[in-house]
């Protein structure tokens, strides 16, 4: 990189930025940068600001989820592929649930992004039990068994609709710093607020009143 930049007429202490597509991209390249810079005289200096904050709270919901052992993911996941590319199922769910809204793909790498297939889950549950339990015979598939499974858990609409509430507060955070604008200098205020609103849903009150004053975080 050192022999390139000049070559392409690109002075190294014009480099402002070094960003990162993960967690863990770009270390080693951002260390051998910094003992670079300060090898040679240059006026701008790299200033670690930690690594990407997208897929930190990315991974934190994804681990969140599976420290809870829900099924939330798993449900959603299935009965989509329940019905997916099975004309003689799909038509059997509509007849027997007598509805059209089918389950949305479920995507477990990009989290936050699944709103809508959450929403969706919660709104064809009713159908799908319907369909699971009266569908004349069941179709071999390892979806279905698992479907059976999951539906007998009682608090799966309430689990479905905690796991909406949390993505509805991480998403707004997201859409605002996927972006190539200068967002940086807004990073901490919306992290403390997206901890604050997070906070407040799993900390007793006097727990999180006395941490977050004890910082000096508002609420």
């Amino acid at each position: 990189m050192t022999e390139a930049l000049p070559k392409l007429g690109v002075n190294i202490s014009n480099v402002i930025q070094l960003s990162m597509d993960g967690p863990n991209v770009n270390l080693c390249l951002f260390k051998l940068m910094k003992e670079y810079l300060c090898k040679i005289p240059v006026e701008n200096i790299l200033f670690d600001v930690g690594t990407c904050s997208l897929h930190i709270v990315h991974g934190s919901f994804k681990t969140g989820h599976k420290a809870s052992s829900w099924k939330v993911n798993t449900y959603l996941r299935k009965s989509f592929h329940l019905l997916k590319d099975f004309p003689s199922r799909r038509a059997d769910y509509a007849r027997i649930a007598g509805t059209k809204d089918f389950p949305l793909k479920f995507c477990t790498i990009r989290w936050l992004e699944n709103e809508p297939a959450l929403k969706r889950g919660i709104k064809v549950l009713p159908s799908i039990r319907k369909y699971i339990d009266e569908v004349e015979k069941a179709p071999d598939s390892n979806c279905f068994l698992e479907l059976k499974k999951i539906l007998k858990d009682k608090f799966l609409e309430a689990k479905m609709y905690f796991t909406l509430s949390i993505a509805e507060i991480c998403t707004p955070f997201l859409l605002r710093f996927q972006t190539d604008a200068p967002a940086f200098p807004f990073l901490y205020e919306e992290l403390r607020s997206l901890l604050t609103l997070i906070g407040r849903k799993f900390l007793k009150k006097v727990v999180f009143h006395s941490k977050f004053e004890k910082n000096n975080l508002k609420m």
